[in-house]
């Protein structure tokens, strides 16, 4: 539950005070961490502060586990994959107490997820029925102290025979780790002919440009020529059985020879399918291709690999065709692993915003596919609309616990809600089930933009999460494309998540202070319906009391006056004594003296009394719910009709991707935009270049823009906005909205950030990049910087 957190704080660097005393074999700690488990604690950490990762040496007295621990930390930091460990599970009922401890004393300040909270009385029966978290004190201290504290011998040397069979338990380890790598970091799948697949009769979401312009923003990100290209082959006959009935075979082969009346009666037998005489072999390829993806990955050519395929598959079943899919290729890929390869363990995960039906129902009784989908659900009314893609549903037989659906019944969840999920529910599960291979269902249609999907996923928020999956199964991991119709943002997201594979550092996040409720509410149906099958969810549904009690410490060492200073240091050099602040509370904290000659030093002074309340600290927030908008803009403006890879590479990927991507946020220090050149052609968030309400907007008053006026209302100038109509300036919706209630009662459209100086549309929904602003905005820029304004090229 920490990594939500740390992701909250976002932080410039991260710093670890690497201490391996906690080793399996160090006889100071006497604790049983593997020398392998200690790259898994710092894997999520790397991808935090773009990558700023410093680790730091503290103690480790076991030699062997000190040197096996610290070397595999360094293999992590050096981008090798994590070892596979042993199945998490069990934990131990006393660190379950201190963790659920720290939630509670913690949880008004930072968000800790699906936690369950109750008051008073509530709270109190909770705890007598079991179903409450106890709160435990306990605080060992034996009085007098010692005056002085022992520095050699201070801790029980092991029996020789605990010290052997250790010893023995850490070469067991070591000789069975495999520190193998790949030749290759990421393989790469992509091929012209799937773009042979189309809907001839209308425009389709589903069209060939998806891939092309996927295949086009990786060549320009410079990711093609780093990436090792796997060859393309068609799915045989006998591979489609494994997961597919017969008939359904021969009835999409007989659809080659199919006139358009034909056709038109096939796709009218199934749900939302198009065809033409090129589907089934682009279908055939986007099957086999994916299994040489896993053939690559599973022989060690590569260490994980990225299919951009298409037609998409998970919602196809074992005997028909559905939802733009026609062969399941993520389920093939699965079976392929089991019945080739002797995999015991695959997890699957469906991130794409439809609920992948057909991978469910082929597995939903096999233990040796671990299903789990995020997916909007809305109650049932959210495509492809069956009862089974709720909570509730588990699975059947001997596969009952290996289906976890996480359904979210409403619009508009983004890196916050995702992320949860991710830190609460599915790592968890995944490191007790510890894998041998991840297989992504990678659908974009849930990213911000998207014209059918209605949430609001970064590009880097899918980069994040790619990451974190990156520590299973020793690295293999591959991401097969399902859905998103965005042309934009499908093709920055599933950039980022190659780039995450590659090992880059990663833009970071800004999420919000806590996840949507409705959000918070699947994720805790999810908990309390699993945590029968996982150890590692079942000790951590318990309720918390919602107010925590704070225990003021007994105990200080805060020197408070000058001659205390001095009484208290002779103390110090025989034993420490602690001065009791509550007996004396009119105490304060010196000035330093300054010696005669020195020059004089400016030292903050301390308040004698620091107020902190709770959910009072430094937020860092976006506008996470603003959705962008722009009718036929919002599919995306991107048009490389049938570009051939060849003609691609040889432009250089230089052809530029425009349209409404969602990001989540348009300052440079968290987005995209860290890592293209262009930047008159890229926003974390692309703007409108046109909007109904531009007519609205008035001249610059001859007085001009000042960034520095306070808000009209409250006064505050922590961040403002000016509106372009009347020109007056309020403060933000994340101080005290002023703004936007402005907007409101005015009927006034737009407003100029201080921040960042982007425009903001009120009723679009939407930020707008227009010539007819560059005025307000150039007025702005030169207040701001001294220095003339360059409009970007969106704006003309």
């Amino acid at each position: 539950m920490w990594n939500i957190c740390s992701f909250q704080f976002n932080p410039d660097l991260v710093i670890v005070s690497a201490g391996y005393d906690a080793a399996l074999g160090c006889p100071e700690g006497m604790m049983r961490v593997t020398p392998q488990c200690y790259p898994h604690l710092l894997w999520p950490l790397m991808g935090l502060a773009n990558g700023k990762v410093a680790v730091i040496l503290e103690g480790g007295y076991c030699l062997k586990s000190l040197a096996e621990g610290a070397a595999l930390t360094l293999r992590s930091l050096l981008g090798d994959p994590c070892p596979l460990i042993q199945p998490i599970m069990n934990p131990s009922s006393f660190i379950v107490d201190t963790i659920m401890n720290a939630t509670t004393a913690l949880k008004d300040y930072w968000s800790f997820g699906a936690i369950r909270t109750a008051t008073g009385a509530e709270y109190d029966e909770s705890v007598l029925t079991g179903e409450g978290h106890k709160l435990s004190y306990r605080f060992d201290w034996t009085e007098p102290k010692p005056l002085k504290y022992p520095t050699r011998s201070a801790f029980v040397l092991n029996e020789k025979e605990v010290f052997l069979a250790l010893d023995k338990e850490l070469d067991q380890l070591n000789l069975t780790t495999s520190l193998s790598v790949a030749k290759h970091r990421v393989g790469l799948l992509y091929d012209d002919v799937m773009l042979m697949h189309r809907n001839t009769t209308v425009v389709h979401p589903e069209s060939p440009e998806r891939i092309s312009n996927i295949f086009a923003c990786h060549a320009s990100f410079g990711l093609v020529e780093r990436c090792h290209r796997i060859a393309s082959r068609k799915a045989t006959h006998e591979e489609l059985r494994l997961v597919h009935a017969e008939e359904h075979i021969l009835k999409m082969r007989n659809s080659e020879r199919l006139g358009r009346k034909d056709l038109g009666n096939l796709e009218d037998r199934y749900n939302s399918i198009f065809l033409n005489n090129h589907s089934y072999e682009s279908a055939l390829y986007a099957a086999g291709s994916l299994l040489n993806v896993v053939e690559s990955v599973l022989t060690g050519e590569c260490q994980s690999g990225v299919a951009i395929v298409r037609p998409p598959g998970h919602h196809a079943e074992e005997d028909e065709a559905c939802g733009f899919c026609l062969f399941n290729n993520v389920a093939l890929a699965a079976k392929y692993g089991i019945e080739n390869h002797d995999l015991k363990r695959i997890l699957i995960v469906d991130w794409d915003v439809h609920h992948g039906n057909g991978i469910q129902h082929m597995f939903d009784s096999d233990p040796r596919v671990l299903y789990i989908s995020l997916h909007r659900y809305d109650y049932g009314s959210f495509f492809p609309s069956k009862k089974d893609a709720n909570f509730d549903y588990v699975g059947n037989g001997a596969g009952e616990g290996f289906t976890v659906n996480i359904p979210w019944n409403k619009k508009g969840m983004g890196d916050t809600e995702y992320l949860t999920a991710f830190t609460n529910v599915i790592m968890p599960i995944a490191y007790e089930y510890a894998p041998e291979l991840v297989l992504v269902s990678a659908g974009f249609d849930a990213a911000q933009g998207d014209p059918l999907g209605g949430c609001k996923i970064s590009p880097e928020g899918y980069g994040h999460m790619t990451h974190l999956l990156t520590s299973m199964a020793n690295g293999k991991v591959i991401l097969a494309l399902e859905g998103g119709y965005n042309l934009t943002a499908i093709s920055y997201s599933m950039s980022l998540c190659t780039k995450a594979l590659l090992g880059d550092p990663l833009p970071k996040l800004c999420l919000r202070d806590v996840a949507d409720e409705s959000a918070l509410e699947s994720i805790r149906d999810v908990l309390r319906t699993h945590s029968a099958y996982w150890t590692l969810l079942k000790p951590f549904q318990k309720i918390l009391p919602s107010e925590f009690p704070i225990q003021q410490g007994k105990y200080s060492i805060i020197p408070t006056k000058e001659n205390e200073i001095v009484e208290l240091m002779e103390k110090l050099k025989v034993g420490p004594e602690l001065v009791d602040v509550n007996a004396n509370p009119e105490l304060t904290i010196p000035d330093p003296p300054i010696s005669a000659g020195e020059p004089s030093l400016s030292i903050p002074t301390i308040p004698p009394t620091v107020n902190i309340q709770r959910n009072q600290r430094r937020q860092v927030q976006i506008e996470d719910d603003m959705s962008i908008g722009g009718g036929e803009l919002a599919i995306g403006a991107v048009n490389i009709e049938e570009t051939t890879e060849e003609e691609v590479i040889a432009a250089g990927g230089e052809e530029p991707l425009e349209g409404a991507v969602g990001g989540s946020n348009t300052q440079q220090e968290f987005s995209i935009q860290v890592f293209v050149e262009d930047d008159n052609n890229m926003f974390a968030v692309y703007p409108l270049n046109w909007c109904p309400h531009l007519s609205s907007v008035n001249s610059v008053p001859t007085t001009g823009i000042d960034i520095t006026t306070p808000c009209n209302d409250c006064h505050s100038t922590q961040e403002n906005w000016i509106c372009l109509i009347c020109y007056v300036v309020k403060c933000s919706r994340y101080i005290r909205e002023h703004m936007l209630m402005h907007c409101v009662e005015t009927g006034h459209s737009m407003a100029l950030s201080f921040s960042d100086l982007s425009i903001w549309c009120f009723p679009c929904e939407s930020y707008v990049d227009n010539q007819a602003l560059q005025e307000a905005k150039a007025a702005a820029y030169m207040n701001k910087f001294g220095d003339s304004y360059t409009p970007s090229n969106n704006a003309n």
